[in-house]
């Protein structure tokens, strides 16, 4: 029975992490970049602290960007760190000296502590075709 217990512990802790090598994320094939001129996703700011927050509470957050390159932004997929986060983005191109928005939404019923979450953002920008920015803080059990 422990062990039972020690495997569902040790996969829900698993699940919350990820690697660069995520099948499930859309990305480009480098022959469809434009790797001499590609887009560049410059954000406003990659990392964003909320504090401290009550269990149970979502945290939103936007996550501005600008298209700083010479030729046509696309993302194709933003993926959070674990089924905690979700993201939402523009589906349409961004253009050259255009901007977007990524908005992060983090559910933190089933977090506690210190908390650092991730979205990944898979986009024709090259060399770097991920880019990753990050939510953190403390979630705490009452006021």
């Amino acid at each position: 029975m422990k062990n039972l217990i020690f495997l569902f512990l040790m996969l829900g802790v698993v699940s919350c992490f990820h690697t660069d090598k995520d099948p499930s994320l859309k990305t480009f094939d480098d022959d469809e970049i434009n790797s001499d001129n590609p887009p560049i996703m410059t954000f406003d700011h990659e990392d964003y602290d909320f504090g401290k927050v009550v269990k149970g509470a979502t945290v939103k957050h936007e996550f501005p960007f600008t298209n700083t390159g010479k030729t046509t932004l696309i993302i194709v997929d933003v993926k959070g760190s674990c089924s905690c986060t979700s993201p939402s983005w523009p589906s349409e191109p961004i253009g050259p000296g255009e901007s977007g928005v990524i908005t992060a939404l983090v559910d933190t019923k089933k977090l506690s502590g210190s908390v650092d979450k991730s979205l990944r953002i898979s986009a024709n920008t090259y060399p770097n075709k991920i880019s990753l920015v990050h939510l953190h803080g403390e979630v705490i059990d009452h006021k």
